[in-house]
Formats: structure tokens, C-alpha cells, sequence
């Protein structure tokens, strides 16, 4: 099968102003153009093998490679946002097919109701809505993000489960969120609770 070329940037925004629906659909319609090949592939990597580093060949999909990335990046990019953030964690379960990433610190974003009529919180809106918009996707060109802006969102969209939890100190709040199913159809809320 022959893979048409990438489509510029350009075009890729002007077909995604249909809506977040739309744009879910053109995502996984065309993973390539967004996270990367989907398929296989074998290659030689230097692998620290306890003391030393060896080259191995790995085979791995560069999609799933991109994903894990764009989550690591978000929360290393944390340090820049909040200089007390002292710690950065991630724990990888093979056996249950799950990664886990935590971080400290102030937080990314206030936990804070902003959208009244849909009841969504500021956590969702920046975990888990796929929308396409210029003035953020300028930001985003300066912390090297090439996914057209979506980052974390990604991996949200391409898991079959995706756990928010985040601690707003200013506001007293403590949010949970689990998206579940494949590619965020559904979204499960948990409580917004207050921090004791």
C-alpha cells in the first residue's frame, strides 16, 4: 500500500475548524500525520545494560514512542513553569500494559469550573479537548512541540484509559478524572473534591 505524503500544516488546521469530532476522526484516520507511524519497526539502539551501554536492535512502534514522549516532555516541562517541582517519576507495568507519570510542584492548571454550561473544569479542557487554535499553536512552537499542539492530548486519545489527577494549593481542590474506552469517547468524571 502506498502512503500518500505528509499534508502541510495549513491544511491540516483549515480541515480541523469542522469541530473536535472531526478532528478526532482525522487524528485516527491519519495517525501519521500527528504521532508517527503506527507500525513496527526494528532498529539499533544503545541500551543501558546495567554498567554499560550496548547496542541492541529494538522493535517498537514509533507512534507509541512519540506518545510516551509528548507525556514525559509535558511533565518535564513542568520544571520550567514551577522551579520547586523536585521530582519526576515514571513507573511502567508491562504486565497490565500501563504507564504512569508523577510529578510535584504547583500544578499545571488551576482546577477551576470553565465551562458552566457543560460542566467542564479547566483539567479536562487541557487533558482532554481536541480543539485547533493559531494563538496556541504558536505557544506551542516554543516549547518543541510538534504536534500541532496537541502534546498530552494524544496520549489521552490513543489509550483505552487515562487517569488525570492534579492538586490546585491556591484553590483548595483536588481533581480526579478517568477517560475511558478507546480513543476518548466516553469520559468518566470522578468527584472534584476538596483538599483537606
Amino acid at each position: 500500500m502506498k502512503r500518500q505524503p505528509p499534508r502541510r500544516r495549513s491544511a491540516r488546521i483549515a480541515a480541523a475548524r469542522g469541530g473536535s469530532g472531526a478532528l478526532r476522526e482525522r487524528i485516527l484516520l491519519r495517525p501519521d500525520d500527528y504521532i508517527g507511524s503506527p507500525e513496527k519497526r526494528t532498529q539499533t539502539f544503545w541500551i543501558n545494560d546495567g554498567y554499560y551501554m550496548v547496542p541492541r536492535e529494538v522493535t517498537y512502534r514509533p507512534g507509541l514512542h512519540r506518545i510516551f514522549d509528548e507525556v514525559l516532555v509535558h511533565a518535564a516541562s513542568n520544571k520550567r513553569r514551577d522551579p520547586s517541582m523536585d521530582t519526576l517519576s515514571v513507573e511502567v507495568d508491562v504486565v497490565e500494559r500501563s504507564v504512569s507519570v508523577f510529578y510535584n510542584g504547583r500544578g499545571v492548571v488551576p482546577v477551576e469550573l470553565v465551562d458552566e454550561e457543560r460542566g467542564v473544569y479547566a483539567p479536562e479542557m487541557f487533558f482532554g479537548h481536541l480543539h485547533d487554535d493559531d494563538e496556541e499553536d504558536d505557544q506551542n512552537k516554543a516549547t518543541n512541540d510538534s504536534g500541532g499542539g496537541y502534546g498530552v492530548k494524544l496520549a489521552n486519545l490513543f489509550s483505552t484509559e487515562f487517569i488525570i489527577e492534579t492538586a490546585d494549593g491556591c484553590r483548595m481542590k483536588k481533581y480526579k478524572q478517568r477517560h475511558t474506552l478507546t480513543n476518548q469517547l466516553h469520559c468518566a468524571k470522578f468527584d472534584t473534591t476538596f483538599v483537606f
